[in-house]
């Protein structure tokens, strides 16, 4: 399956919602690493899903 990483992204800042509302719930401060955790894979899903400039062999020598 070849999804595009904006695509993946979006998905993932969805996950976002149920983050933000626990925080607000909660109202503690422990919580919005939650929030960091969750903005950092997403983050991680973009970069290594995203094209790769030159393509995969651009620096293989056969």
């Amino acid at each position: 399956m070849d999804f595009r990483p904006q695509l993946l992204a979006g998905v993932g800042l969805v996950a976002l919602v149920p983050v933000v509302v626990f925080l607000v719930a909660r109202g503690e401060s422990i919580v919005a690493f939650s929030v960091v955790n969750t903005l950092l894979i997403v983050a991680s899903l973009y970069y290594m899903l995203s094209p790769v400039e030159g393509g995969h062999d651009s620096h293989a020598t056969h």
